[in-house]
């Protein structure tokens, strides 16, 4: 997704590796290689609404 400019001042931002390392970045990943969708944001939230029962199926396995 992208980001907003808003006109404030960014004090913080993560570095690669912090967002690399999140569970959510995992998820989408592990979603990206089962389904053949391009690894990012918006490919995910693209594939949750077109496939939304079988994303909320992916969601609750991967993180119960």
């Amino acid at each position: 997704m992208k980001q907003e400019n808003t006109g404030l001042p960014t004090y913080w931002s993560p570095t690669k590796d912090e967002k690399s390392g999140t569970q959510l970045t995992s998820f989408m990943v592990e979603i990206a290689k089962k389904y053949g969708i391009d690894e990012n944001w918006d490919a995910l939230y693209q594939w949750s609404v077109d496939h939304y029962q079988l994303f909320w199926v992916e969601f609750f396995n991967y993180y119960s």
